[in-house]
């Protein structure tokens, strides 16, 4: 395709050429426009495959649960009249069944509206397959003629298809909404027909289990008749009304009996009324708010995609715009320089250049502001190497400092130690001198101490410690004086090279 409009370009002649190499590039940009609502469309079908092949999937397993309720409901039908010739209350339970029976008929009726609806989108997506290959065959651009009014229909026809595309996504998402709700219903209703027929079941087992204790009592009656019957004496009478009496009691224990589950029975079809009220209520409520919040979303994404077609619309005009008014500047070159068809090229060419030119002196300019940024970082990061090692000088030095304090401390305690010691043993030998005697070896004592601390303090720890004193100082003269001569070197070196190496328009910034 492109290679034909190169070709229709080539065979113009050349004072036109300008407009068809910018038609070209319309032309490709709207190919390269049309391409990925192809691949859209693609996806598209794609997902609308795979949902077809889940909904297919989930109404083979409904048909199959109908399949198994039907077989229950048989059975239960075929169980239905043994129980009608034992129990006086078959009617609650055939209406319970009537009632699953319409259940399952309604639930039959659905699975077939879901089969037309799924029928439905299979027609959809066949139309949609049939509008990609008509698509991707039909030459859409090539066959348009180089002129202002197919442009239009062009872009009219783009735009109707994103407002198709829009629909039909639209129209899918609320149909696919639908059909999640309904074979969530049907989830549920299946769940409900369940629990009503355990519970029929059960109601069942717990009837027949009652049928049986009433058959072995009527039994045991018939029984002690015939006994009755058989046997003779002035105790008949006697023996008759005492049978009566225990018919009578039992006739009552079983009326009794009937009442009580006649009771239990109501009790718990209140109770599963309520219960399936309360059911249907929560899921009103639920559907309610997920279709509220679907509608939401609608909206939102309708008013998402109307302002996306606005801007479109709006840098669709400025590229119009901006391409008509590159033709209005390159004809007033033409006519300014007096250049037609390719006289233009020269002048390209030399812009060309002249623009090469200035962006490799940008480029040099650059990369000799990097060097010096580089430099400057290297000077800082010596710089506070040095401050570093100078703090650390400063830290040792006061760190021997306090060293040399404890020791200090620790040789007094130890002299004053040993002076007591010395002038208790003396108090001992001499224990019959006078008191005079006694102040004065004190005095004296006294002195020798102050005399012993001050010589501490004036030489402190001996020769070891004068050596570490003098040591720690001497090494913090020698590193400060080197750290004072980097500096300064360093400070002389970065004048120099500002001052040599920056051109002239870097030394004005």
């Amino acid at each position: 395709m492109a290679i034909v409009l190169v070709s229709i370009v080539l065979l113009q002649p050349s004072s036109s050429r300008i407009a068809g190499r910018l038609y070209i590039g319309y032309a490709l940009c709207e190919f390269m426009d049309v391409s990925p609502k192809m691949e859209d469309l693609k996806q598209e079908i794609h997902d609308l495959k795979q949902r077809l092949q889940l909904a297919q999937q989930m109404e083979r397993a409904y048909l199959d649960e109908i399949e198994q309720l039907k077989d229950s409901l048989h059975s239960m039908s075929v169980s239905r009249p043994q129980f009608r010739t034992g129990s006086p209350e078959p009617s609650n339970d055939t209406c319970l069944v009537e009632q699953l029976e319409q259940r399952v008929l309604c639930a039959e009726q659905e699975v077939t509206r879901l089969t037309e609806q799924l029928r439905l989108s299979k027609q959809q997506q066949i139309h949609l397959e049939e509008r990609l290959e008509t698509l991707t065959s039909e030459p859409s651009i090539s066959s348009f003629d180089l002129n202002q009014s197919d442009r239009t229909q062009l872009v009219e026809e783009v735009a109707r298809l994103k407002e198709e595309l829009d629909s039909m996504e639209a129209s899918s998402r609320v149909e696919r909404s639908k059909l999640e709700r309904r074979l969530a219903e049907s989830e549920e209703e299946r769940a409900s027909l369940q629990s009503d027929v355990s519970e029929l079941e059960r109601h069942l087992k717990d009837l027949r289990n009652e049928l049986t204790d009433t058959r072995a009592q009527l039994q045991a009656v018939e029984l002690q008749a015939n006994h009755s019957t058989d046997t003779r004496g002035n105790s008949v009478f006697s023996e008759v009304e005492d049978r009566r009496i225990r018919a009578e009691g039992l006739v009552q224990r079983q009326s009794q009996l009937i009442e009580n589950l006649r009771a239990e029975l109501k009790r718990t079809q209140a109770e599963a009324k309520r219960k399936l009220t309360e059911e249907v209520q929560k899921l009103e409520i639920r559907f309610r708010d997920r279709d509220t919040k679907f509608t939401d979303n609608l909206v939102a994404e309708r008013t998402r995609l109307l302002a996306d077609n606005r801007t479109l619309t709006l840098q669709l005009q400025q590229t119009e715009e901006l391409q008509l008014d590159n033709e209005r500047r390159a004809m007033k070159l033409s006519k300014a320089f007096n250049f037609h068809g390719d006289g233009q090229e020269p002048l390209i060419s030399m812009l060309e250049r002249r623009i090469t030119t200035l962006q490799r002196r940008l480029n040099e300019k650059t990369s000799l502001v990097d060097g010096l940024r580089e430099r400057v970082l290297k000077a800082n990061l010596l710089r506070r190497q040095m401050q570093t090692e100078l703090w650390s000088q400063m830290d040792t030095n006061t760190r021997l400092s306090e060293q040399l304090a404890r020791y200090q401390q620790q040789k007094l305690v130890c002299n004053t130690s040993c002076n007591l010691e010395q002038t208790k043993q003396g108090n001992a030998g001499v224990s019959a001198q006078p008191v005079a005697d006694r102040a004065t070896t004190s005095v004296s004592l006294a002195g020798e101490l102050v005399q012993t601390a001050h010589d501490e303090n004036t030489n402190p720890c001996g020769e070891h410690a004068q050596s570490l004193s003098k040591k720690a100082e001497e090494s913090k003269i020698t590193k400060a004086k080197q750290v004072a001569v980097d500096l300064n070197h360093l400070e002389m070196n970065s004048g120099q090279t500002s001052e040599t190496e920056l051109p002239s328009n870097c030394k004005a910034s």
